[in-house]
């Protein structure tokens, strides 16, 4: 069963050469990498032409910056696969990660989405790196032995006639909001197929940033709950007094951390909890008058994306 791992990139300079040399090393028998290149202005294109001297199943396409949603929709016109893989370019993938993240499609046809877990970065240790480790934590545990509800796309695969049939990631999205995986998971689950977690499929993501990038991610991913209420209206849930409880949200966040933190780092990660929520939150305001829908204002996205 050949797999085509798909991998959208933007400036990547500084960080795809380890991404693409630890594809390049899986234990898979047949696969190929395709990196859409999405308009790059550094020296990310020539990079990837230089390791396709050593890498040989790995193929670039270039386009204008359109975003990640178009660029890996993109990347699925060019996969000669049955099976989908997508990552990123500050992904760093375990050996056995592609056989892990795939070979589960052989047991069940109703299997549609297959996503896996994460590895913590110990080289980096600033605040922002142990609070986002404590959140992968988290995240980890809330999924295993339970249904999961969505996977991310630095770390899922699918099968392409499903991508196919349910139309690839929603274009709407554009390339400034988040939350096109969520709502591709969840199409994938209307269509009736499953999610599965493969606990093995593991891969260090290397987030690497100040608290500027951060908060950066916290408003792509509240502008992107507001699209997703306005796209799917059956899984938004009236929450009008959201903004008002922020700080018991981010409290309850905290004390979710606390069993893997040190007691001086609880006032740190409450900060950081509180800075990222209240990004969110505006930026689905902001985005929901944009959108002349400022009723939307007064939900919350259910993530719970299952009936």
């Amino acid at each position: 069963m050949k797999v085509s791992v798909v991998i959208p990139t933007y400036n990547g300079e500084k960080k795809i050469r380890e991404t693409l040399e630890a594809l390049s090393a899986q234990d898979h028998s047949e696969y190929e990498i395709i990196v859409v290149n999405d308009g790059s202005t550094d020296q990310t294109e020539k990079i990837i032409k230089e390791l396709q001297k050593e890498i040989s199943q790995l193929r670039i396409v270039t386009q204008e910056n359109q975003g990640p949603g178009r660029a890996r929709n993109r990347g699925v016109e060019e996969a000669k696969g049955e099976i989908i893989a997508f990552t990123d370019d500050d992904c760093v993938p375990e050996r056995k990660w592609l056989r892990k993240i795939t070979e589960m499609f052989k047991e069940d046809k109703k299997i549609g989405i297959i996503g896996g877990t994460y590895l913590p970065d110990q080289k980096e240790n600033t605040w922002i790196d142990r609070w986002q480790r404590s959140n992968t934590n988290i995240f980890m545990e809330s999924g295993l032995g339970k249904k999961i509800h969505f996977f991310e796309t630095n770390n899922m695969a699918i099968r392409k006639d499903i991508f196919k049939e349910v139309g690839g990631f929603n274009l709407l999205f554009g390339g400034k909001e988040g939350s096109e995986d969520i709502d591709l998971n969840y199409k994938v689950l209307k269509k009736g197929y499953h999610l599965i977690l493969s606990p093995e499929a593991r891969l260090k993501h290397k987030h690497k940033e100040n608290l500027k990038g951060l908060l950066k991610r916290a408003h792509i991913a509240g502008s992107g709950d507001a699209m997703f209420m306005l796209i799917n209206p059956e899984k938004k849930t009236f929450r009008p007094y959201q903004s008002f409880i922020t700080p018991i949200l981010a409290l309850r966040r905290t004390m979710e951390q606390r069993r893997g933190i040190k007691k001086r780092e609880i006032l740190p990660f409450y900060l950081l909890n509180l800075l990222t929520m209240t990004t969110i939150q505006a930026a689905k305001i902001t985005k929901s008058i944009k959108l002349k829908k400022p009723e939307l204002i007064l939900y919350r996205v259910d993530k719970n994306l299952r009936e």
